[in-house]
């Protein structure tokens, strides 16, 4: 009887499984209010028309629901900036943003979207802290296509990197056949998008180093391209299929 249930309930998933879900940054912060740059509200509204204007992320429809992480007085979370980048979207859509999570709960925000009926079938969009992207996109089933390491800390995600779009698409496609380390052979990638938005936007992966064409999208798949270094102020960085990390002064403290 257990696991007749335990199935029933795992058949219910399944069913309310969303089609896809989006996931972006929030935009650039300032060094000293935390909030959003006049930059960071730039990309905000321009993330409006990508977001809802952009055929290749409109498979399923528009979003139909939208989600950011809650402020918290931890780091530099306190200050609203993915419910300041996000909104504009909101608004063009005439949606509501939710945020019962922190952006540390990435489990629980990964359990509600893959578990609620009303997102059955769905287009979902989350505007998350950068920190945390990659244990979201984990919860989720997925895995980010890159790995950067400096040679003096991890760095899981580009600290300058603001105009990045991760895709998601559900049920999850196997990962693929074969999956350079560090990462994780047993999730596949989710898509990445560069925005391409405002001026100073990278329209490559690659930087100046070239191993073929530059999509507007990522990964690619197998076989996969031979890493190479980036060098930014100095500092050389390794990065799995070079999603580099270019300098940004007076970004300020703080892990988001």
């Amino acid at each position: 009887m257990k696991i007749l249930l335990s199935l029933l309930l795992l058949c219910q998933t399944l069913l309310a499984l969303p089609a896809q879900v989006i996931v972006v940054r929030h935009g650039e912060k300032d060094p000293v209010t935390r909030g959003l740059t006049e930059q960071g509200k730039e990309r905000a509204v321009a993330l409006a028309y990508f977001l809802t204007g952009t055929d290749y992320l409109l498979n399923f429809g528009p979003p139909a629901a939208i989600f950011a992480s809650r402020s918290i007085p931890v780091s530099d979370r306190l200050v609203p900036r993915t419910i300041e980048t996000i909104m504009p979207t909101a608004q063009l859509l005439q949606l509501p943003v939710h945020i019962p999570f922190t952006g540390y709960q990435v489990h629980e925000i990964a359990s509600l979207v893959l578990s609620s009926k009303k997102y059955d079938g769905k287009n979902i969009l989350i505007c998350w802290n950068h920190s945390s992207i990659h244990d979201l996109l984990h919860a989720f089933g997925y895995q980010a296509p890159f790995n950067c390491t400096a040679t003096s800390q991890m760095k899981p995600y580009p600290d300058c990197r603001f105009d990045l779009v991760f895709v998601m698409t559900f049920p999850a496609p196997p990962p693929p056949a074969s999956i350079p380390a560090p990462f994780n052979p047993n999730l596949p990638f989710a898509t990445l998008y560069f925005q391409q938005l405002l001026f100073g936007d990278l329209t490559c992966p690659l930087g100046d180093c070239p191993f073929g064409s530059c999509p507007n999208n990522y990964p690619p798949t197998p076989p996969f391209p031979t890493p190479c270094s980036c060098t930014f102020d100095g500092v050389p960085v390794d990065c799995m299929f070079q999603i580099c990390n270019p300098p940004c002064p007076n970004i300020g403290l703080g892990d988001d």
